[in-house]
C-alpha cells in the first residue's frame, strides 16, 4: 500500500451572492416564513468518499474547520479511484436549497503535499477520477519523467506516461521487458503530432484516435506490431515515418531511448524544432533521414558519434550554422546530403578525408572556402553536388577522380550557381569518366579548355552565364 494525500484548501459556503442569482425580494421572503438569515444560514456538511478500485478507502463528512488540513488515506500502488464529495442538498437544485459547503481541494501523490495528482471544486463537479502512477514507472524513466510534474503538465513525455499509465494491454506493465521502448516510441507519437489534447482510454487507444487516425502508430498491440516499426526479437530496429504532411510538432528527446535503432526517418513530416542532441547515443545507426521537414538550429556535434552511419540525409530543412567537423568521424558513410538548408562556413577537411562517401551534397547553402586536397582520398566519389548561393574554390576538384574510381561511369560534378571564379582549369580532363560536368552561372573567366574535348564519358556538359 501507498500514501496519497488530500487537502482541503477552501471551504465555502453555497450561499455566495457573487454566483447565487437572487433577488431581493426573495430574500427577504425566505427570511420571513423560514425565519433565518438567507445569506449566513449554516450550510450542510457535504459527504465526502474516496473510492480506488471499487473499495472505500476514506469517508467522511465535511465542516468549516477542516480547511487545509492534510487527511493521508492508503491505497494499492497503481490504484485508479474516485472522489465524490456532495454538492447540492436537493436533486432539482433551486436558489432555496438548504446551503451547503463547497469544497476546493488536492490530491497529492505520497504523504506529503510537494506532487499534486489532481485538482478539484465540488461546485464545479460532484465526481472526478485520477489514478496512481506507479513507483516503478517513476523508477524506470526518472531521467526523463519529473515527478513533480508528471500529473499536471501536459508534454510528450507527460502525456506518453499518461498513455502507458491507462494502457490495460499488459505491454506497458513495469516488468514488460520492452516497456521503456514503449515509452520512448509513444512520447515520439505524441511530439511529432502535438496530440496532448487527446485523452488515453483505459484499453490503451485514443478517444479521438479518429481524428489522426492515418498518422496514429501507438495501440493496444505489442509495439512491435505498430505501423512504422520494425523490431528484432523484441527490440526497435527500424523507425520510418514518411509524407505525413500533418506532423507540425517536433522529435522528441526520448529517441535516445530506442538504443538498438539502425534506422530513423521522417522525411516530409512538416516536422519543426531542432534536432535532438539525444540521436548521437543511437551508436548503431546506419540511416539517418530527416529530410524535407522543417527542421531548424544546428547540426548536434554528437552525430559524429554515429560512426556506423551509411546514410545521412538532412536536405530540405532550415539548418544554420556550420558544417560540424565531427562528422568526419563517420567513417563508414557513403552519402551526405546536406542541401538546401541555410549553412554557412566552409566543409570540413574531415569529411573531405571519408573514404567511402560516394554523394556529398551541398547545394543551396551560403558555403564558403576551397575544396582541400584531401579531396583525393576520397575514393569511391561520384557525385559532388556544391552549387547554387555557396560561395567555393574550386582548386582542387580535378583531384576527386583517383585510381580506385576509374572504372566509373556516373561520375557528376554539379558547381552551377556557385559564385566561382578564375579560369577553368584544364586539368579538369584528368576526370576521364566524368559523365557530367555542370558549371554554369559562375564567374569563371577566360577560354573553355581544349582538354575537355579528351574527356570521351562526358554526355552532358553546361557552361552557360
Amino acid at each position: 500500500m501507498v500514501p496519497i494525500t488530500i487537502v482541503l484548501n477552501d471551504i465555502s459556503s453555497s450561499r455566495d451572492p457573487n454566483i447565487l442569482e437572487v433577488t431581493d425580494e426573495q430574500v427577504e421572503k425566505y427570511n420571513r416564513e423560514r425565519g433565518v438569515d438567507f445569506w449566513n444560514e449554516i450550510p450542510s456538511t457535504p459527504y465526502l468518499n474516496v473510492y480506488c478500485d471499487d473499495i472505500s478507502t476514506l469517508s467522511l463528512y465535511i465542516d468549516s474547520s477542516m480547511a487545509k488540513e492534510p487527511e493521508t488515506f492508503f491505497v494499492q500502488d497503481g490504484a485508479r479511484c474516485k472522489i465524490t464529495i456532495s454538492n447540492t442538498t436537493d436533486s432539482t437544485n433551486n436558489w432555496d436549497n438548504v446551503p451547503i459547503w463547497w469544497v476546493n481541494y488536492t490530491i497529492y501523490h505520497g504523504s506529503d503535499t510537494a506532487n499534486e495528482i489532481i485538482s478539484g471544486y465540488s461546485r464545479d463537479e460532484s465526481t472526478i477520477t485520477f489514478k496512481k502512477i506507479q513507483q516503478c514507472h517513476f523508477d524506470l524513466l526518472e531521467d526523463h519523467v519529473d515527478i513533480s510534474t508528471a500529473y499536471t503538465n501536459s508534454s510528450d513525455l507527460t502525456d506518453a506516461l499518461s498513455w502507458i499509465v491507462n494502457d490495460d494491454s499488459g505491454y506497458s506493465d513495469c516488468d514488460y521487458p520492452f516497456v521503456v521502448e514503449r515509452f520512448a516510441l509513444a512520447s515520439l507519437n505524441f511530439a511529432a503530432l502535438e496530440t496532448s489534447s487527446l485523452t488515453p482510454d483505459g484499453n490503451g487507444n485514443l478517444t479521438e484516435k479518429e481524428l489522426h487516425q492515418e498518422y496514429l502508430w501507438i495501440n493496444g498491440r505489442k509495439q512491435c506490431q505498430w505501423d512504422n516499426i520494425v523490431c528484432n526479437e523484441g527490440t526497435v530496429e527500424s523507425l520510418k515515418i514518411k509524407d505525413k504532411y500533418n506532423m507540425t510538432g517536433f522529435i522528441s528527446t526520448s529517441i535516445g531511448l530506442l538504443t538498438g535503432l539502425k534506422r530513423l526517418e521522417y522525411t516530409t513530416c512538416g516536422l519543426h524544432g531542432t534536432i535532438p542532441t539525444e540521436v548521437g547515443v543511437l551508436t548503431k545507426l546506419t540511416g539517418l533521414e530527416l529530410d524535407y521537414n522543417e527542421l531548424v538550429g544546428t547540426i548536434p556535434t554528437q552525430l559524429g558519434l554515429l560512426t556506423s552511419i551509411v546514410e545521412l540525409d538532412l536536405d530540405k530543412n532550415m539548418l544554420t550554422g556550420t558544417i560540424p567537423s565531427e562528422l568526419g568521424q563517420m567513417v563508414e558513410a557513403t552519402e551526405f546530403d546536406l542541401e538546401g538548408n541555410k549553412l554557412s562556413g566552409s566543409i570540413p577537411n574531415e569529411i573531405f578525408a571519408l573514404p567511402k562517401i560516394r554523394a556529398l551534397q551541398c547545394n543551396d547553402n551560403t558555403l564558403t572556402g576551397s575544396i582541400p586536397i584531401k579531396i583525393r582520398s576520397m575514393a569511391n566519389l561520384n557525385d559532388l553536388s556544391l552549387g547554387k548561393s555557396n560561395e567555393i574554390s574550386t582548386r582542387h576538384f580535378v583531384l576527386v577522380q583517383s585510381d580506385t574510381n576509374k572504372s566509373s561511369t556516373n561520375l557528376s560534378l554539379f558547381t552551377a550557381n556557385n559564385n566561382m571564379y578564375g579560369t577553368i582549369p584544364s586539368e579538369i580532363s584528368q576526370l576521364s569518366n566524368l559523365g557530367i560536368l555542370n558549371l554554369e552561372n559562375n564567374n569563371f573567366k577566360g577560354p573553355i579548355p581544349t582538354e575537355i574535348g579528351l574527356m570521351t564519358s562526358l554526355h552532358t556538359i553546361d557552361l552557360r552565364k
